[in-house]
């Protein structure tokens, strides 16, 4: 999968979903400091799922359309960096191309997705 990572996730999950073989692109590493507004235009851009620990992001999605590839929220904070790592790239290896227009929360024991309106995207 084409997924942009947010600069607040952790190198270990950029190392996990690479080893997946995801085509991952970093904004620690390409566009650092970027702003949401900036994250969300390159997601767009490039067509890809945003994985981020920032909630706002959830948002965005579910009321404004504004990522329509979809969200993974990182919701495991109670766990190590590795763990944490592990339960996400675990969640996009079993659900793939449906974690696509949803706005997904990996949590340590489950997930949730709810569905970004159609009617909202905006491309």
């Amino acid at each position: 999968m084409r997924l942009l990572v947010d600069e607040c996730c952790s190198r270990p999950l950029i190392e996990a979903l690479r080893r997946d073989g995801h085509d991952v692109l970093a904004v620690v590493e390409a566009a650092r400091g970027a702003t949401d507004e900036e994250v969300t235009t390159i997601a767009r851009v490039e067509r890809r799922l945003l994985i981020t620990e920032d909630w706002g992001f959830g948002e965005k999605a579910v009321r404004l359309g504004a990522l329509p590839d979809g969200v993974v929220l990182a919701g495991c904070q109670a766990m190590s960096l590795h763990e944490a790592a592990e339960r996400v790239a675990m969640v996009l290896g079993e659900r793939g191309e449906r974690l696509r227009e949803h706005v997904t929360v990996v949590q340590p024991e489950k997930v949730r997705a709810r569905v970004i309106r159609r009617s909202s995207i905006r491309d």
